[in-house]
């Protein structure tokens, strides 16, 4: 291949780089990898660009000098492509998996070092931080599997693991120069047998999906997974610690975790944040409100006055099982209290607004600025709660999506951004957090791919 030479190049380095450039077109053709050649205009450099698999399109990788290439070349590339919608790659033959992750909030330049303080590694960016690898991951290993098939299939004797830390030198390479190299982290899973994309993704989105959930819940620390071609975390634990992170056992469902996540990711924006949790936990209005349904039509057939051949007595068990949003059964206040009547524990949500007294002193303000429900915190400690959190969560909701002063409760008044109530939406958000947290834990599974 001939390679153009610019007053910039050295004559040998072009030399180098044209065989080199050769060798990888070699193992791209074996492979089935398209490549291309760009030539450079005036001070561009020439640049090698290869085509390599992401689902069912492609992901281009371009190589513009000698240490990209080395860098490409020692190690099988080709075997590797990417995990379509993530800065991810995989491997069939070796049967990995390894993606980027990144903060949902971004507060500074010093975060990256935080967030490997948070995890328990050494930062990367760090001098000769690559002189003790016993502090580089962060490892977590599946201990639990008796059976080869309870998870994952792989081979016979194989363990499944994760790690997260530095990314690997194959990562390094094909991302180039999507990310700042000094601050990646990287999220590697190992013991797969996988041979296609769909199935790649799933395993990518369980697993990052039910681990980064953990890590949300002992560390603070909320992660997600970098997206494809895009462009201060809080409560940060101050003292030592010891990371008790486990291999993930349990399974969520994604487009709940989606919503969750986009709401951590949304600080600063109150009204977005707390619609985003409020439809986390409306992803599970159908399931819980049908459980209310069944028990309440069960209630009234099981009256012994009740009479199916009665046109009043049908249009009862109808009433009791009547939907307004098209969805679910009962309209939708109804479904919010169902489903926080299921799975949110009534001891748990008491404790929550005790263990914070700015927190609890807010909610028994009298001077609401919000004007919603009130909770009766000063209520004997056995009162249950939820029905009034949910009354509250909902009026709020109401405020916020309304866009016009219709609705038929006292003191309704919109919530607009950038106002005063909207700015004191923070404890209501931390509620309906905490809310959305325990609904995603009630919902889960086993984990089974």
């Amino acid at each position: 291949m001939e390679i153009q030479i610019h007053e910039s190049h050295d004559a040998e380095d072009v030399r180098q780089l044209s065989s080199l450039w050769n060798e990888v077109e070699t193992r791209c053709h074996a492979a089935g990898i398209k490549v291309d050649k760009r030539v450079g205009q005036e001070d561009m450099r020439d640049a090698l660009i290869l085509h390599f698999q992401e689902g069912r399109n492609t992901r281009t990788v371009n190589l513009w000098g000698l240490k990209d290439t080395r860098l490409l070349l020692a190690f099988p590339f080709e075997n590797y492509r990417f995990v379509s919608g993530y800065e991810a790659i995989c491997s069939y033959s070796d049967g990995t998996i390894e993606a980027l992750i990144r903060p949902n909030r971004v507060t500074g330049i010093s975060l990256p070092s935080l967030m490997f303080r948070s995890l328990g590694i050494h930062d990367p960016g760090r001098r000769n931080y690559r002189e003790d690898e016993s502090q580089l991951k962060l490892e977590i290993e599946d201990t639990s599997l008796t059976k080869p098939s309870h998870l994952l299939i792989h081979e016979e004797g194989g363990q499944y693991s994760i790690s997260i830390g530095p990314p690997t030198k194959e990562l390094e390479s094909l991302l180039m120069e999507r990310y700042a190299k000094r601050f990646a982290i990287s999220l590697k899973i190992t013991g797969l047998n996988i041979s296609t994309h769909d199935r790649t993704l799933e395993i990518l989105e369980k697993l990052s999906n039910s681990l980064l959930f953990q890590i949300d819940l002992k560390l603070e620390l909320p992660l997600t997974l970098s997206r494809s071609r895009r462009p201060s975390v809080a409560n940060l634990r101050k003292t030592k610690q010891t990371i008790d992170i486990q291999f993930p056992q349990f399974e969520y469902d994604q487009a709940a975790m989606s919503l969750y996540q986009y709401g951590r990711s949304a600080t600063g924006l109150p009204l977005l944040q707390f619609l985003a949790f409020y439809q986390t936990i409306e992803f599970y209005f159908p399931t819980y409100s049908m459980f209310e349904a069944q028990r309440k039509v069960r209630n009234i057939i099981k009256n012994p006055a009740f009479n199916p051949q009665s046109d009043t007595d049908i249009a009862q068990l109808l009433s009791a099982v009547a939907s307004n949003s098209g969805r679910g059964f009962g309209d939708e206040r109804t479904q919010l209290k169902a489903t926080l009547q299921y799975c949110v524990n009534a001891e748990e949500l008491r404790d929550f607004f005790d263990e914070n007294e700015e927190r609890k002193s807010f909610f028994t303000n009298k001077k609401d600025p919000l004007k919603s429900h009130k909770v009766p915190l000063n209520s004997a400690h056995d009162i249950d709660l939820r029905g009034d959190v949910a009354d509250r969560i909902y009026d709020i909701r109401c405020k916020i999506v309304h866009t016009k002063n219709t609705d038929a409760d006292n003191d309704f008044q919109l919530l607009l951004p950038f106002s005063p109530e909207a700015a004191s939406l923070h404890f209501d958000i931390e509620l309906i957090q905490f809310l959305s947290r325990q609904i995603l834990i009630a919902a889960s599974r086993s984990m089974r791919l």
